[in-house]
């Protein structure tokens, strides 16, 4: 069982929350839940599209990703 909170065919967390702590809330909630968490790519960049082609975005690897820590902490406290 794996769960997710968006892909490359949905809309974005982002596009979604209000907020990166709304985002944070919802990964913390994503590592407890039952089955394997899915994190895609560029949730961790707060990639915010709703729509196609804007929820497959480019990505800035040069600049940092303001949810990474985020993404970290949700998937540590799962293992602990």
């Amino acid at each position: 069982l794996y769960t997710f909170l968006d892909n490359h065919d949905t809309k974005r967390i982002r596009a979604e929350c209000p907020s990166d702590a709304a985002v944070a809330d919802a990964l913390r909630l994503l590592a407890h839940l039952r089955g394997t968490p899915v994190i895609t790519w560029g949730t961790e960049w707060a990639a915010d599209g709703a729509e196609e082609p804007d929820n497959r975005p480019a990505l800035d690897w040069d600049s940092p990703a303001p949810l990474a820590g985020a993404v970290r902490d949700a998937l540590a406290a799962r293992r602990a």
